[in-house]
């Protein structure tokens, strides 16, 4: 254990049973996965992809709520391509699925990065 004072008042009962407590709950926590796992997700394709410019990637992926009745909130996902070609709107489909399958119009839009 790290440093630890009895500041609840509770003792060092308290702080054990804590301890084991934290311990016991990350160990059911879902086991550690390797962060590129995230870009490979599959998903499914968008509903619509308009153009908002001229270039190749001046396109918006939008992905629409299974039974729109009436006006829905817009959420615009703006992927995180760390400035860099190989990472594109694509990875971020997953996330746009789950906000429409929650009743969200999803926009996600792409853009230049650099090499381009």
């Amino acid at each position: 254990m790290a440093n630890a004072a009895d500041v609840s008042g509770k003792g060092i009962p308290g702080l054990v049973l804590m301890a084991m407590l934290r311990t016991t709950l990350r160990g059911l926590a879902s086991p550690a996965r390797d962060p590129v796992e995230v870009l490979t997700r599959p998903a499914p394709p968008p509903d619509r992809t308009v153009r908002y410019g001229s270039g190749a990637d001046q396109v918006i992926d939008l992905r629409l709520p299974p039974a729109p009745a009436g006006p829905r909130p817009l959420v615009v996902v703006v992927h995180g391509g760390f400035w860099r070609a190989a990472y594109d709107r694509a990875h971020a489909g997953p996330q746009a699925s789950g906000l429409a399958a929650q009743g969200y119009v999803v926009a996600v839009p792409e853009y230049r990065r650099v090499g381009q």
